[in-house]
């Protein structure tokens, strides 16, 4: 979207959810050029609106989502090895992790799923496995 239309729905909508107002006028003053307003931006561009989740880097990574490579699959867990923050603004490291399955998903050792708060959602195709990290290191800058 254009970068109006992105610091409108930050200063007009997130506000009205909670969202500091000196916070979203800082966020605005960054939005330069198209803004692809997904999850990633919400979470390292937003942060968190309340004060509810602590703002650290394990919860930052956990409420990103990115893919994760499988290592076996059962219906109710799949351990993986997964992308994830190494540090806040930071670069990612991967790391072998056991997800819970919610969604019954049935994937090969090798096969890509994303991950949601340590949940695996779906399976994904490389290209989007390489999209979802895109768009989160885009937003790290």
């Amino acid at each position: 979207v254009s970068p109006k239309k992105a610091q409108e729905f930050v200063l007009e909508v997130l506000t009205k959810k909670g969202l500091d107002e000196k916070r979203a006028q800082k966020i605005c003053g960054q939005i330069n050029g198209d803004v692809f307003l997904d999850h990633a931006f919400h979470v390292l561009r937003v942060k968190f609106v309340t004060d509810k989740v602590e703002k650290t880097a394990e919860n930052f990574s956990n409420c990103l989502v990115l893919p994760a490579e499988v290592i076996e699959c059962t219906p109710q867990k799949i351990t993986a090895i997964d992308s994830r923050l190494g540090r806040l603004g930071g670069e990612f490291v991967r790391e072998k992790t056991v997800l819970e399955n919610p969604f019954g998903i049935t994937a090969k050792k090798g096969e890509l799923v994303s991950v949601h708060w340590k949940h695996a959602i779906e399976k994904i195709s490389p290209a989007q496995a390489e999209e979802l990290e895109k768009r989160a290191v885009m937003h790290l800058g």
